[in-house]
């Protein structure tokens, strides 16, 4: 029983952590794809993480007798499988490039750094935490998790709610706001799934129901972050909209959302990057740096280059990946 509930929690915090990265833990993302449609967000934002919720434990249903991808895929047509490991390998690539953008960018705003020295700073850590693989995961989202949910939580109840309605949404919004959450559900899956299927097989075994209530816990925190956005919309060119609603209470919390934003960024890029060693199969000695190596290129170019050109496209392939595993389906004997 305990060993089911510790395997329970360790999915639900896997899929907390992987989820809120730099994006999410900033505010604009949320912003963007939830608080600009208006009061409608609030209920959109707790649908979504209800259906990363079910997705991920549909695909560890499936995942159950073997572990990883190759137990994952052989239910599909072979082509398809193919396909889910190119994209899926190009966009755990592509989420660690910018999580190692993302924390030089961070370090570099908060002094004595340079861009590049954080970048690579940033890297280093998650190098030496990745060496313990799949039991490294589990750990880390196990410890920082619970610290992000409670102080992001606190965040969105701390600070004063005025009486004025909502602001209006933006007038001219590129999709209607259904098709917005279930692409911004998408995006994230890939890395998510990644990051289960990368867990040992005994704890993705045990714990698969835990991703439902990860999934709960994900929406409600959501739906109550986009609720204090609309309540103070955002400038338009405010990076870190969380960063600002922070100030206005005081240093102390400026300081815990410095290390919120540390943490949200560690757990994206792990799970990336183990999912990565699992996926490539290097030898040992070439594991951790390859992958590491290969995502400093496109983070140098920078967290706004690389979620404006790459993000949308990878989310519209994923939404292929989403139905499919959502698709009900006999189960082989």
């Amino acid at each position: 029983m305990m060993r089911d509930l510790k395997a329970s929690f360790t999915v639900a915090a896997v899929l907390v952590g992987t989820v809120v990265g730099a994006g999410y833990a900033s505010g604009r993302e949320l912003w963007d794809f939830y608080g600009s449609y208006g009061p409608v967000g609030v209920p959109s934002s707790l649908a979504t993480g209800l259906l990363l919720g079910l997705a991920a434990c549909r695909a560890l249903s499936l995942a159950e007798d073997a572990p990883g991808y190759a137990a994952l895929s052989s239910a599909w047509p072979s082509a398809f499988a193919l396909a889910l490991e190119g994209v899926g390998t190009l966009f755990l690539w592509v989420i660690l490039a910018a999580t190692l953008a993302a924390a030089g960018a961070l370090t570099s705003s908060m002094g004595g750094l340079s861009f590049l020295q954080g970048l690579i700073l940033f890297g280093a850590l998650i190098g030496a935490l990745a060496l313990g693989g799949a039991r490294s995961l589990a750990s880390v989202h196990s410890l920082l998790v619970p610290y992000m949910v409670l102080f992001f939580g606190a965040l969105t109840l701390g600070k004063p709610i005025p009486s004025p309605e909502p602001s209006a949404p933006h007038p001219a919004l590129p999709f209607p706001f259904f098709w917005a959450a279930l692409l911004y559900a998408a995006y994230n899956f890939l890395p998510l799934l990644g990051a289960l299927l990368a867990l040992d097989l005994d704890v993705a075994r045990r714990g698969r129901r835990g991703a439902i209530f990860g999934g709960f816990v994900l929406g409600l925190l959501s739906a109550l972050a986009v609720l204090l956005l609309l309540r103070h919309p955002p400038d338009a060119q405010d990076p870190l909209p969380f960063l600002t609603l922070a100030r206005g209470l005081g240093p102390l919390w400026v300081v815990g959302y410095q290390a919120l934003l540390l943490a949200a960024l560690s757990t994206t890029a792990l799970s990336s990057q183990v999912a990565l060693q699992q996926r490539l199969k290097l030898p040992s000695a070439l594991a951790v740096p390859i992958p590491l190596l290969a995502a400093l290129p496109l983070a140098i170019l920078g967290l706004p280059w690389i979620v404006s050109r790459l993000y949308p496209v990878v989310g519209a392939a994923s939404l292929g990946l989403l139905a499919f595993v959502l698709w009900p389906r006999r189960r082989r004997r």
